[in-house]
């Protein structure tokens, strides 16, 4: 019943639940002064899998005037080459607790640099006998019954598969600048695990972008953690971009992909980089420092896991002090960490 633009080069956008104008069997995000409906708050948690990530996402709303009712929609944005549509994998939404059904409505295509009205958007959905590249934004609406001065609650939950080659998880959050003033406060939680972890945050995503608001960080678990932003209002494009490593223990400038690759060799680790790491990725990254070096390892994981290695070579006269002083700093800094961590899941 719902489709959405997912192929294997194409980059793909699940975002907030927005309010909407439709006209002419399309729609387009409304203008914040159209509504007295203020985005208090809302929590996104983000669990990663294998090939897909879910996404349960709830926001609480205030309707500052007199009840009405709006078109919300939750939009779906595609960019790249594409052949043919894939379906929307498992969405749900919910107003008050109660499952809302919805639509799938057009909003915006570009397609060979061009605009397409509503008659061209539909000739060239009928013509998919090649690839094309299109940039197209599509909504799954609802109609949202608001009660003066009271409280509103929405939630939508999806299923949906990495992209920019299976490596990223994107999350929209800008629409969220369609409703009235600032967002009061937005929580982002992880789930990772042990098959899929977090190599790099792009937040917001796009060149030289900074937050307007506070924005901190907390560790929840071994394998959770959130990104927490307050009284901020975004651009419409901002987005939470992670990208996701799954099946075998490596992430972003790693020391063992190919010898001298590694940045952290000697420079020091950065906060963010030690924050989303588990136990176990935490020890492999410690004792990587040592591996370079040729240190030789008692405890078989670790043995085994870095003779798989190319540039790794044991040797019998290593030394401490082979360590650069960079490289034991941040042995130490890994330690403290590992510490801080085990006081976290205490808690």
């Amino acid at each position: 019943m719902v489709c959405c633009l997912i192929l294997s080069a194409p980059g793909v956008a699940w975002c907030n639940d927005a309010p909407i104008t439709i006209s002419g069997g399309s729609a387009t995000l409304m203008d914040e002064r159209q509504t007295n409906i203020s985005l208090d708050s809302e929590i996104v948690r983000i669990e990663l899998g294998d090939t897909t990530y879910t996404v349960d996402a709830t926001f609480r709303f205030f309707n500052h005037g007199a009840s009405e009712t709006v078109t919300v929609g939750f939009p779906n944005h595609g960019i790249g080459f594409f052949s043919e549509l894939q379906d929307f994998l498992d969405f749900k939404t919910w107003v008050n607790d109660e499952k809302s059904e919805f639509k799938e409505i057009r909003g915006s295509l570009v397609t060979t640099g061009h605009r397409a009205d509503s008659a061209s958007a539909e000739a060239f959905e009928r013509d998919f006998s090649e690839a094309r590249f299109r940039d197209e934004t599509r909504w799954f609406v609802k109609e949202v019954t608001f009660q003066g001065k009271k409280e509103t609650t929405t939630r939508v939950r999806y299923v949906a598969p990495y992209v920019f080659a299976g490596r990223t998880a994107i999350y929209l959050y800008g629409t969220g600048k369609a409703w009235k003033g600032e967002i009061g406060r937005a929580a982002f939680v992880i789930r990772t695990s042990p098959d899929a972890w977090v190599n790099q945050v792009r937040f917001p995503s796009g060149v030289d972008r900074e937050i307007r608001g506070s924005r901190f960080f907390r560790r929840l678990g071994e394998y959770e953690f959130e990104y927490v932003l307050t009284d901020f209002e975004p651009e419409e494009d901002e987005a939470l971009d992670l990208l996701v490593s799954t099946g075998n223990l490596s992430w972003k400038d790693q020391p063992w992909e190919r010898e001298g690759d590694f940045h952290y060799s000697d420079h020091p680790l950065p906060d963010e980089m030690l924050q989303r790491l588990s136990f176990q990725q935490l020890r492999f990254l410690r004792n990587a420092y040592y591996a370079l070096h040729g240190r030789k390892f008692e405890s078989p994981d670790l043995d085994e896991f870095f003779r798989k290695r190319g540039w790794y070579k044991p040797r019998e006269d290593f030394r401490e002090t082979d360590l650069t002083e960079v490289q034991r700093e941040n042995v130490k800094r890994i330690s403290e960490y590992e510490e801080k961590l085990k006081e976290v899941l205490k808690k």
